[in-house]
């Protein structure tokens, strides 16, 4: 089974996007912030990152320099989670080894379209998604495209 750790410093976005992941068939860690993000990124080693960029005190771009040879090594994927599209964000991150990014609010039918893009299996009752949901990939797009 996939396992996904949730960096996010809103606890009601990351409860919302944690129940998507569960409802999916992905297992869930959980971080508040940097503090907490890096030991779990370091020792219980995830499949998944979801990383939202507007982390307070520390930021995306610091979680990513902390762990950035460890999760190169591992060629663990990551997703930029932000609440708009921005170009000059996106190009940071890119830089800095992130693949993906989804914009918030969170839907469930475009994390389920970007773990399918990302070949990464879930598991889906049939009622959960809207068959359509591939149009929905407005919301999900591999870095650099728009």
């Amino acid at each position: 089974m996939t396992t996904c750790l949730v960096i996010e410093d809103s606890d009601v976005v990351r409860e919302v996007m944690c129940k998507i992941l569960r409802g999916l068939g992905i297992d869930v860690l959980e971080a508040d912030g940097l503090a907490t993000a890096v030991p779990v990124a370091e020792n219980d080693r995830p499949d998944l990152i979801f990383l939202d960029w507007d982390l307070p005190h520390f930021g995306a771009l610091d979680f990513l320099r902390s762990t950035f040879v460890s999760l190169r090594e591992r060629r663990t994927p990551m997703v930029l989670c932000a609440t708009e599209y921005d170009p000059r964000q996106i190009a940071l991150a890119k830089a800095a080894g992130v693949e993906y990014h989804l914009l918030k609010p969170f839907d469930p039918a475009a994390i389920r379209a970007l773990l399918r893009r990302m070949q990464i299996v879930v598991d889906v009752p049939a009622n959960l998604i809207d068959p359509s949901e591939d149009e929905s990939g407005h919301f999900v797009q591999k870095m650099g495209q728009r």
